[in-house]
């Protein structure tokens, strides 16, 4: 799943140039991925762990949100 977040963002960066929003002068701090079920989550938390560090797991309106560096 992780594995196409570049393709994400550049999807991403080809509507914003579409719609004419300039955001050469922005600087992307993150990405958001809303998981599908509990299982989803756990599977995809494996893939960040593998890719960085946990830095914040907390419950957000009842779900797991999982913060990585």
């Amino acid at each position: 799943m992780m594995d196409n977040y570049e393709l994400f963002i550049k999807k991403i960066l080809q509507k914003l140039h579409k719609l004419k929003i300039d955001v050469a002068m922005l600087e992307m701090d993150h990405i958001g991925y809303q998981a599908s079920s509990n299982k989803d989550y756990d599977r995809l938390k494996q893939e960040c762990e593998a890719m960085g560090t946990m830095a914040l797991e907390a419950g957000v309106g009842g779900r797991r949100v999982g913060m990585y560096r």
